[in-house]
């Protein structure tokens, strides 16, 4: 009685032994945490796409090309040919403003030629009309104060017209008339300076000299 008391608490305990460790063999060990993956790096911010001078330039172009396209698109037949008539009636505008400008100029040009000529004749005339004259010393004396008065004034007439070319005024319409009433005055008081004599040779210089 006792041995089998005593056998059936030996198998029970081998049956608990076998059944825990039968439990224990199912149960599934307790997966260890994943371990954290590393946070990826930041996106680099992209620099801003500098354009070149000559993409911006075609760009702009090209948009102006465009907004043209678009308002001719947006205008009647009638409205485009009105358009063009206006340019074409500018452009024959301001050639004709050019070639006034041109003739002005080319004026401008003709009259200064013509003024320097005036100047240059009435500098060089006492020498042309006193040309193989003899003369005295008291006659050399009125002759040289003669033509240092006339002179004088001829200056002044030039720095005149100088002065008003720098300021941009016009032109003195009569300045050779002024310049040929100086050099008429001037050669009357030289020949009357001259005896009979070299009044003759005087007329003959002076009928040589062109107006």
């Amino acid at each position: 009685m006792h041995l089998k008391q005593l056998l059936a608490v030996v198998a029970g305990c081998t049956v608990g032994i076998s059944a825990a460790a039968y439990a224990q063999g199912k149960a599934k060990p307790a997966t260890p945490p994943a371990a954290a993956k590393p946070a990826m790096p930041a996106a680099r911010a992209e620099h801003p796409r500098v354009e070149s001078k000559g993409e911006v330039a075609r760009e702009e172009q090209h948009e102006s090309m465009a907004a043209k396209k678009h308002e001719a698109g947006g205008k009647s037949v009638e409205e485009r040919h009105e358009a063009m008539a206006a340019r074409k009636h500018e452009e024959e505008g301001n050639k004709a403003e050019a070639e006034r400008a041109k003739t002005v100029r080319m004026s401008g040009k003709k009259e200064d030629k013509a003024e320097n000529r005036a100047f240059a004749s009435a500098e060089r005339m006492p020498n042309r009309l006193l040309h193989n004259i003899k003369v005295t010393k008291t006659e050399r004396t009125q002759i040289t104060a003669i033509e240092k008065k006339y002179r004088e004034q001829i200056t002044d007439l030039r720095h005149a017209e100088e002065a008003n070319e720098k300021a941009g005024k016009p032109a003195d319409a009569a300045i050779a008339s002024r310049i040929q009433s100086l050099m008429d005055q001037e050669r009357a008081e030289l020949r009357g300076v001259l005896t009979s004599s070299q009044q003759k040779v005087f007329d003959q210089n002076s009928a040589r000299i062109k107006p």
